[in-house]
């Protein structure tokens, strides 16, 4: 349990002295170099301290970037995206948080679109057969909102 504990969490890039000597016990398994998780997704510290992801392809992303695409793209729980980011459930509350209590109150088609990516948990294809909308409609809509909410 020593990382979990540890107050240097977040910017950890590589195993502490004491992480590498509880590691180092199992002879069958070693610690991977990289800080890479099973989804591809690595980190990198900047001197400004916000934490951004490097995905397979090398683009960069914010943390609350991360939190949407886990969340809203890849249907992950709150549970799962914790497993994934170095973040605490608070910080993952508040992201959702605010993706869904700042959507616009008119009833019309950007609204229902929004409503039902960052409420109904739909995907693009979904609202695509349940709307008679453009799949730009639905994207700028969406990416609109994510700009608006600092995603």
């Amino acid at each position: 349990m020593l990382c979990k504990t540890c107050e240097k969490r977040k910017g950890c890039k590589k195993l502490c002295k004491e992480a590498a000597e509880y590691v180092s016990q199992d002879v069958a398994s070693k610690a991977p170099e990289s800080s890479e998780n099973e989804l591809g997704v690595s980190i990198d510290s900047f001197p400004d301290d916000e934490i951004l992801w490097k995905d397979v392809f090398g683009t960069r992303k914010s943390s609350r970037r991360v939190v949407y695409e886990l969340h809203f793209i890849q249907k992950k729980e709150v549970c799962e995206i914790m497993y994934h980011i170095p973040e605490d459930r608070d910080f993952i509350l508040s992201v959702l948080s605010d993706l869904q209590s700042n959507l616009p109150t008119k009833n019309n088609l950007k609204s229902k679109v929004l409503q039902m990516h960052f409420i109904g948990r739909k995907k693009i294809s979904q609202i695509l057969r349940e709307m008679s909308v453009s799949r730009k409609h639905v994207q700028n809509s969406i990416a609109e909102h994510l700009v608006k909410n600092k995603i």
